[in-house]
Order: C-alpha cells, then sequence, then structure tokens
C-alpha cells in the first residue's frame, strides 16, 4: 500500500501504529460525508496539503492576558485546507483521542491561513483517526471555555 508508506514519511510516529487499526481510521474519513466531500474537492484541484508556513501572529493571540503588542513567529504544517468559493476549510488529523488540547493550535493556524491566503477560514475541523470522526474545533473551543 503506497498511501501506507506516504503515511510513515509525513508522519514517522505512524509506525508505532497498528495498520488495522490506521486502516480502520482511514476508511472511516475516506466514506464520512466529509471525507467524500473533502476527495471531490481534491479531484477539483480545491485542496491544498501538507502546506508548511512561518508567519509572525500578535502575541495577544497567543497569550490573552498581554497587552503587548509584539508579533510571535509561528511555524508550522496545515495538514490540509479546501477552497470552499467564499472561504476556506482548515482540516488537521490527529491519531489520539485527546482532542481538547488543540483548540488554541487552530486558532493559530487559522490565523496563518487567512494571513497566507488572503481569505477568511469559517470552517475548521480535526479528524481524530482514533476516534474515526471529525470534531468541530467551534465545538471543542465551547467546551474547553465552559460555554
Amino acid at each position: 500500500f503506497d498511501w501506507i508508506d506516504d503515511l510513515e514519511q509525513s508522519y514517522p510516529e505512524s509506525k508505532q501504529i497498528s495498520a488495522k487499526w490506521l486502516y480502520r481510521g482511514i476508511e472511516a474519513f475516506l466514506f464520512s460525508e466529509q471525507g467524500e466531500k473533502i476527495r471531490k474537492m481534491d479531484e477539483a484541484g480545491k485542496v491544498k496539503k501538507e502546506l508548511p508556513f512561518t508567519v509572525g501572529l500578535p502575541v495577544s493571540l497567543i497569550n490573552q492576558d498581554t497587552e503587548a503588542e509584539d508579533t510571535v513567529v509561528v511555524q508550522g504544517v496545515i495538514d490540509a485546507c479546501a477552497d470552499m468559493g467564499n472561504h476556506l476549510c482548515l482540516i488537521d488529523y490527529k491519531t489520539d483521542q485527546i482532542i481538547d488540547r488543540y483548540g488554541n493550535q487552530m486558532l493559530y493556524y487559522k490565523a496563518a491561513l487567512e494571513q497566507i491566503l488572503e481569505k477568511r477560514v469559517s470552517e475548521i475541523y480535526l479528524y481524530s483517526f482514533s476516534l474515526k470522526k471529525f470534531i468541530s474545533v467551534e465545538k471543542i473551543l465551547t467546551s474547553i471555555n465552559g460555554e
């Protein structure tokens, strides 16, 4: 399976995960409603994958308790973003079940993507291979903030 080799190159930690478990997570992704939508958009050339970035973000985005106006350099790799026409959809893949801890990371990725592509990001999802489902980052942030 070439896709397993590609995955192992992109995510070295995947070698420690059983192929059967990984296959089930990928299968659930591909056959989900969102997965089908992403696949069709990818075929139409509307999905960017493995997008590396280095951007300057306001320190207040990282530390909301500060009033400093400094800029912090943030680097990362955006797993996927889909051009939905009038906005972007940001998708990040996770292998663990503890999705609460990624809300802030996704806000940084959102800010970076909007800065790079000069287009609004209005949908943000995590896909958990272990949970076999898409999770809206809006729901994660709501649960973290107790709203």
